[in-house]
């Protein structure tokens, strides 16, 4: 693979992970936020939506672009709920117990639309690097996202970080453990990568302008 290959493979990378990460630029995949409290819960359902999804992707990769448009958003649907089970038996096998967690949660990563849309819009215009790139930028940035959250969310109420047991004991009670706070926690980090890239945006528009 050519050197610029691989650095634009890198910066699709980097951009998932963070500066573009549909969680936070698109408000795509937050539903998990709602009822992740814990690291317990976060860490599993984060390795699931790693594990489906670069599954999925890579097979979407090879033959989606032989769909027409019309027929890809439910090819992309099919295939996220056919990778799904190994996925959660993967799951399962790493950390077991995962199997208990909520099961409308896990269920409802089959149509994750962050998935769906990085299925339908990216992997099947693009070459199998740089969608595993995507794949990987995406969720680990999204896994590390509800992760993030969660924690927070646990010492806020005074909880054992990774069990998510007692609490009520921090400053605002037991209202971290309410679904909305967890959106709201996204919310803030949402704004903030927002506003970094409008500086960065505008940063190089006058470099731009420098250059002329």
């Amino acid at each position: 693979m050519k050197r610029e290959t691989l650095r634009e493979t890198g910066i699709v990378f980097a951009n998932g992970l963070l500066w573009r990460n549909p969680v936070l630029t698109a408000a795509l995949g937050l539903y998990p936020a709602a009822v992740c409290g814990s690291l317990s819960q976060s860490v599993p359902l984060s390795a699931l939506l790693v594990a489906q999804s670069l599954l999925a992707g890579l097979l979407f990769c090879a033959f989606g672009a032989a769909l027409p448009d019309w027929l890809r958003p439910g090819a992309a649907l099919a295939l996220s709920a056919l990778c799904w089970t190994p996925a959660a038996l993967l799951t399962e096998r790493l950390f077991p117990g995962s199997a208990a967690l909520p099961g409308a949660v896990l269920v409802l990563q089959i149509a994750n639309s962050m998935v769906l849309s990085r299925l339908n819009e990216y992997a099947p215009t693009h070459i199998f690097p740089a969608v595993a790139a995507d794949v990987l930028g995406c969720t680990l940035g999204s896994g590390l996202l509800l992760c993030a959250q969660a924690a927070l969310r646990a010492v806020l109420r005074g909880a054992d970080v990774w069990t998510g047991e007692g609490g009520g004991s921090g400053w605002l009670g037991g209202a971290p453990a309410l679904p909305f706070f967890g959106f709201l926690i996204l919310g803030f980090l949402a704004a903030a990568v927002q506003a970094h890239n409008l500086r960065r945006a505008r940063h190089a528009g006058k470099r731009r302008v420098t250059r002329l």
